[in-house]
């Protein structure tokens, strides 16, 4: 008994004990990537507010901030200021990996983070869930592709632990001892970002929030680039599974649009089309935009909240069995998808389009020309207007 006590005593303000998963549960853990290369699209309200589920169900949850932007770690309420002497940031994770115990070392990088109210879900009597968070970090990109270059220098190392990928992938497999999920929130960026690129690789499900045409029409860059970067040459066995989900969008307006969302729960085409190709990878909840909350957070955190229908869709969606989206998409997939974007783009278009013209640039020869012949007009009539000005 005094020997408890002086062990709880070491402990530093405010930590916790995280005890490692029971079998069953680590059996259950995954690794979520929230990816577009769209920014603006709701990846980051999106990561917290399934995460938040998440935690509010019993689970415990790991944020990390892939993003150099680092919107995730503020709005957890980390400053860019914060964490930096000494580095728990997502750059000392990549600083680390140069170390044979680097797995031991970067354990302690988390914070966790305890909000004064998470309640449970309606029907949930457990204990809430941990929620940690590897914050992120401007130089995060600079600081791994440096790592890169140290890796593969190491006289230590053997060719398998040189691999950046490959450290990456084993410090979230640690992290999953203790974790059940761990969410990573990635940029708004696909192609010549590493560290979009390693948390594709690590990842078991990706989420990819669509809200609107624009990312809709993206859509099939985005999943053509999943798919080449989650190839055996890679490193990546079996590939992740993707979710679709509407954020943020509009019920339409116009006529024809309205009258291809019949028989679908949101009325929206862009939905009605994704839905009608890519069926259960849609999630059947989505975000409506609100005027009200335009440049302010969603609220994620409440007894119920805007999220909570989609959050509970996703969960169920990953918890269980189901093909892998790339299995089902092939070229007449994806044909099928942008034929109905398109006339939707097209029907969308001929209501909003606005006036388009030529520019004619004139030269400085034919500037003074046109101001000598308005000085010219002196006390007559300006050419093209009736009006005696004398």
């Amino acid at each position: 008994m005094k020997t408890e006590q002086t062990q709880k005593a070491k402990l530093p303000p405010r930590s916790i004990r995280l005890p490692l998963l029971d079998d069953e549960r680590a059996k259950e853990a995954k690794v979520i990537a929230l990816m577009n290369n769209k920014g603006g699209c709701g990846k980051t309200s999106t990561s917290i507010a399934e995460g938040i589920f998440l935690a509010r169900s019993g689970k415990n949850v790991l944020f990390i901030d892939c993003d150099s932007q680092c919107n995730l770690s503020q709005r957890m309420g980390i400053s860019d200021d914060m964490l930096i002497k000494p580095d728990r940031r997502l750059t000392e994770c990549f600083n680390l990996m140069e170390n044979e115990d680097f797995l031991k070392r970067q354990m302690h990088l988390p914070i966790s983070i305890r909000f004064k109210y998470l309640y449970g879900l309606q029907g949930f009597e457990g204990k809430r869930g941990t929620i940690a968070l590897l914050a992120g970090s401007q130089y995060a990109e600079d600081v791994a592709g440096l790592t890169i270059k140290k890796l593969s220098g190491s006289l230590t190392l053997d060719y398998e632990q040189k691999q950046i990928g490959k450290r990456f992938r084993a410090a979230i497999r640690k992290y999953l001892e203790y974790f059940d999920y761990v969410i990573l929130d990635t940029a708004p960026a696909l192609e010549g970002s590493l560290l979009c690129q390693l948390a594709l690789q690590v990842s078991d499900e990706v989420i990819c929030p669509i809200d609107g045409l624009e990312a809709a029409l993206g859509l099939q860059h985005v999943i053509d680039w999943l798919n080449l970067q989650s190839s055996p040459s890679f490193g990546i066995i079996e590939k992740p599974n993707l979710t679709l989900a509407l954020t943020k969008y509009h019920d339409d307006d116009i006529e024809e649009l309205i009258s291809m969302t019949e028989g679908y729960p949101i009325k929206n085409a862009v939905f009605g089309a994704l839905k009608d190709v890519l069926g259960q990878y849609v999630c059947d909840n989505g975000i409506p935009e609100d005027k009200e909350k335009k440049n302010k957070v969603y609220q994620v955190y409440g007894r119920v909240n805007d999220y909570e229908n989609l959050c509970s869709e996703i969960a169920n969606k990953i918890s269980k069995p189901r093909p892998n989206f790339f299995e089902n998409w092939d070229i007449n997939t994806a044909n099928r998808l942008r034929a109905k974007l398109r006339k939707i783009e097209e029907i969308t278009l001929k209501k909003k389009t606005p006036v388009f013209k030529d520019i004619i640039y004139q030269d400085q020869k034919a500037k003074k020309k046109l101001e000598i012949d308005n000085v010219n007009m002196g006390a007559g009539q300006r050419e093209g207007f009736g009006i005696d000005i004398s």
